[in-house]
């Protein structure tokens, strides 16, 4: 095992896709910098293990620049998450996909900010498909911006960033305030969308910078083997996993508002629900609204179930009491905006 004096770590969390690791390390190794390290960790795949075998005698190989882990067991996407700001010896870590490509110049720009300014706690570049005739699923382009720690970065960041590849973390910081000790602490509950966690917790803490140049190029997703349905009714897209997600990431915002403020913000807790809840309004009446219909369940009602729950998830919260009135008038709002 090579001992690492990284200062910066391209971590890519794969599974069953040796093949297009294989690609990406060939691709990416010969173009990193000095003091960076491209670490994969292989979640125990039972397919496509060649190209796993062949990444593991690269990186035999390699003064240090190639770091390869392979998991004893499964620990799911969000174990292998955690891993990729766990393992890593870098300073600063982006997690990335195996199906993407790192833009190396605007990393480089994006580590000099952080040198130039150690309180941001995460960088967020634009996404551009690799060829521009790829589908653009994760796609977007975003304006330069840097939200201050706390109120600014919560309402403008927390829980927006639903693509975790190409994000850049500061992994001093977030270790200083206990973030990742928090993110594995409550992983069980943060299975679908552990960086959301993250995030949400890291913008009570640290800045949070917005970069328009394009940190990373979007790949095209493996299909599955038993071959991709888009409307199968799993979790987390479902009903009932979006309805689990409403709350954990509920919960999410209410500890970050602890973390920041003495005494207990409850006027910003209150505004940042209703941006939580107008998002999953977004979810369960617009973008997965296709998926209810193909499995028999009429999007309106599924709409005005949703505007119920979430008044139930609030209705009890103390931090709520001052505005419980005001909120279920913008709940009802929404709820009607949406088609509920």
């Amino acid at each position: 095992m090579n001992e690492s004096k990284a200062v910066f770590t391209i971590c890519v969390p794969s599974f069953n896709r040796g093949n297009k690791a294989l690609e990406l390390v060939k691709e990416v190794l010969p173009a990193l910098e000095v003091g960076w390290e491209l670490m994969l960790i292989d979640n125990c795949s039972f397919n496509e293990c060649a190209g796993y075998e062949e990444i593991a005698g690269i990186a035999r190989g390699s003064s240090g620049g190639l770091i390869y882990r392979r998991n004893t067991c499964n620990v799911g996407f969000h174990g292998n998450y955690l891993n990729c700001l766990r393992e890593p010896a870098g300073e600063i870590v982006m997690v990335l996909s195996d199906e993407d490509r790192p833009n190396i110049p605007i990393i480089s720009k994006a580590l000099a900010m952080i040198r130039e300014h150690p309180g941001i706690s995460v960088i967020r570049g634009s996404i551009a498909p690799q060829k521009p005739a790829d589908p653009r699923k994760n796609s977007f382009q975003l304006k330069d911006d840097l939200y201050p720690a706390g109120k600014c970065a919560l309402t403008s960041f927390a829980l927006t960033n639903n693509y975790f590849s190409g994000t850049i973390y500061n992994r001093t910081l977030l270790a200083r305030h206990g973030i990742i000790e928090r993110l594995e602490k409550n992983l069980s509950m943060h299975r679908d969308y552990p960086h959301l966690y993250l995030e949400g917790l890291a913008c009570a803490v640290g800045d949070v910078a917005l970069c328009a140049e394009i940190s990373c190029y979007e790949g095209v997703p493996q299909m599955v083997a038993d071959g991709a349905n888009p409307y199968r009714y799993i979790t987390p897209y479902s009903i009932g996993g979006r309805l689990d997600q409403f709350v954990v990431l509920r919960d999410c915002l209410r500890e970050a508002v602890e973390m920041m403020s003495d005494p207990f913000d409850s006027e910003l807790f209150g505004n940042l629900y209703l941006r939580h809840t107008a998002k999953f309004f977004h979810l369960i009446g617009r973008a997965n609204a296709a998926l209810y219909a193909k499995n028999g369940i009429d999007v309106g009602v599924a709409v005005r179930a949703f505007a119920y729950f979430a008044c139930a998830a609030m209705i009890r919260l103390k931090e709520c009491e001052q505005h419980r009135d005001f909120m279920m008038e913008e709940i009802e709002r929404l709820a009607r905006q949406f088609g509920g």
